[in-house]
């Protein structure tokens, strides 16, 4: 009977194993790596998660094209280049409107300006409105502004320019931001199955099961969240295009749709939502009712406000708890934590975020303990695709063949 030799001996004799206190050394080092390369990626850092985000929501569309008989590239193209035209168009639409907004606001606060300066100078037919006229009153008002306007332009022109600048630096940093998720979504999109299979084929085949479950439990808690914001984001989509039509605001379902978006934040978002109720009809006004239009923003602000409250309770803890399983005070300090450090899309994607950190340190914990993280559980059909289309041929194959 041939004895079967130890591990160690059959490794080739230049091989070294490292010690336990050198493993230990290393990792302590990678770990601290971690937040020195979270440091200096700051920069892209957000684009960066943009990009894997919206790259999760285009994967649906991809693969019910791959159930039509499409290949993953086709079906990947398509679905890119059908979110480019649509992220474009959305841009280009939103500038202008925002421009035209401006312009009606500045016309609205001329008008505003008017017809407060006729109503006190009052101008009526005849009656003695027509001998106390105030227009003297209104034309040295404006001749105070220009001369105001020109003073402080002549006094600190710095501060124009540098308004000037910003907004500009603002402008660019947005459109190479956008350019830059734009075309890391094509490569990403395109190279994914290659990026799954490397990653299995850098996993030990004994550890293979118990990181595929925890790959495909993390991407159903993404899941979860991103389905669970999408249903309170439609349900306050549909009850602020009800409040628009009813109090006739122009373009309700497109406007209702860019108030809505940011109940993606939990617990957060409805402040910025209702602040964004009063902006829209400011600019925007009312085509039904005959009503000032500050009044107006302020009285909308104020149902959308007692709506969305009383829906909290009801409608957004019930999902958000049934989605993540977390507990809301850990979801309001991971918002706070992570727009913090990310901005704004640190606060859409918190409470994921949290919920993910949650489900590795459990894994870490079990691990460490030496147990099974997932008892049971058969391995998922995730990186066995994958590595049979970046299967790495050797060089003695090709020698053979």
């Amino acid at each position: 009977m041939i004895e079967q030799q130890p591990l160690a001996s059959q490794l080739p004799s230049d091989t070294a194993i490292w010690p336990d206190w050198q493993k230990q050394i290393v990792a302590v080092l990678l770990l601290l790596l971690i937040p020195v390369a979270l440091y200096f990626l700051r920069p892209v850092l957000a684009p960066l998660l943009l990009t894997f985000a919206i790259a999760f929501v285009l994967m649906y569309p991809i693969r019910w094209l791959q159930q039509l008989k499409l290949s993953y590239r086709l079906s990947a193209l398509i679905v890119y280049f059908i979110f480019l035209i649509v992220s474009l168009a959305a841009i280009i639409w939103f500038v202008a409107y925002a421009v035209g907004g401006l312009v009606d606001t500045l016309q609205s606060a001329r008008d505003f300006v008017q017809q407060l300066f006729g109503a006190g100078s009052g101008q009526t037919e005849g009656g003695a409105g027509s001998r106390f006229s105030l227009d003297f009153l209104l034309d040295g008002f404006k001749a105070l502004s220009i001369v105001g306007a020109g003073v402080s332009l002549l006094t600190s022109p710095g501060e124009l320019v540098a308004a000037i600048v910003a907004r500009i630096s603002r402008f660019t940093s947005f459109v190479s931001g956008y350019g830059f998720v734009i075309i890391v979504l094509l490569f990403f999109l395109l190279e994914w199955p290659r990026t799954l299979g490397i990653i299995g084929r850098r996993i030990p085949a004994a550890s293979r099961r118990e990181y595929a479950i925890l790959l495909q439990r993390l991407v159903g808690l993404a899941q979860n969240y991103l389905l669970g914001s999408l249903l309170i984001v439609l349900f306050y989509w549909l009850v602020t295009a009800i409040i628009f039509a009813i109090s006739g605001v122009p373009h309700a379902i497109v406007l209702a749709l860019l108030v809505s978006i940011p109940q993606f934040i939990p617990q957060g978002g409805g402040l910025v939502s209702a602040i964004l109720v009063f902006v829209v009809t400011l600019v925007s006004g009312s085509t039904t009712f005959a009503i000032n239009r500050l009044i107006f923003a302020f009285i909308e602000m104020v149902i959308f406000m007692l709506i969305s409250g009383t829906a909290y309770y009801f409608v957004d803890v019930r999902i958000y708890s049934k989605s993540v399983n977390v507990p809301v005070w850990v979801i309001l300090v991971g918002i706070m934590a992570f727009a913090a450090a990310l901005g704004v899309i640190g606060a859409f994607i918190a409470a994921a975020a949290v919920a993910i950190l949650g489900e590795l340190f459990d894994f870490v914990l079990k691990k460490l303990r030496g147990e099974d993280p997932y008892p049971g559980q058969p391995e998922p059909s995730l990186f066995t695709p994958s590595l049979a289309v970046t299967e790495v041929v050797e060089p003695s194959q090709l020698e053979t063949s």
